[in-house]
């Protein structure tokens, strides 16, 4: 079994039910052919180069699988009639590879939950500065009777 990068553009128009369903039809594919899927994650909206059926803009996903080398042509074929993927691409690859970019994602992932920590922390400690650090600013006056 060959490491394959797996690369495919929705349309954007999709809502995201029907988005979802293309990429479920998407996994079926690959796992109909004898392949297994490693990783499916979005990967961004982006704004195409040129327009493919009238769009401009469209949402990557990347995806890696382990598969047969004899199950990629049957794999494309399936997958440029499915309707909801724009364009797409099929490269080999190896583990070295599929290691490396899953390690930066999930660098980046911590790093954007450090972000937001520090954000919310931030956030608490100005509502507390507003607050007066949960005192208030003047003592209470006695009631006159």
């Amino acid at each position: 079994m060959n490491v394959y990068e797996f690369m495919f553009i929705l349309d954007p128009t999709l809502d995201d039910d029907a988005s979802l369903a293309v990429v479920e039809r998407v996994e079926a594919i690959v796992k109909a052919q004898g392949g297994s899927i490693v990783s499916l994650k979005p990967w961004e909206r982006r704004r195409l180069a040129y327009p493919i059926n009238g769009r401009t803009e469209g949402l990557y996903m990347l995806c890696y699988f382990d598969a047969p080398p004899s199950a990629i042509r049957a794999i494309e074929s399936r997958v440029r009639l499915a309707e909801g993927v724009l364009r797409f691409m099929i490269l080999v690859t190896d583990k070295e590879t599929r290691k490396r970019d899953q390690a930066a994602d999930n660098r980046r992932r911590e790093e954007r939950a450090a972000k937001a920590a520090a954000a919310a922390a931030a956030a608490a400690s100005q509502a507390e500065a507003a607050d007066g650090g949960g005192k208030s600013a003047k003592p209470a006056k006695p009631a006159r009777r």
